[in-house]
């Protein structure tokens, strides 16, 4: 589904939401992060 058709639909149902977020990612008790990724939606945290 296109990008912009879900993020109307989250809209249509009141969700709030986020778009192209960049997070870190960790790996089992390391403390620093071992790289990124980014989410296409976040929604309602």
């Amino acid at each position: 589904m296109d990008q912009r058709a879900l993020a109307w639909e989250f809209s249509e149902l009141q969700l709030d939401y986020a778009r192209e977020i960049e997070q870190e990612t960790f790996y089992k008790n390391l403390i620093k992060p071992i790289g990124t990724r980014r989410a296409d939606f976040v929604v309602e945290q």
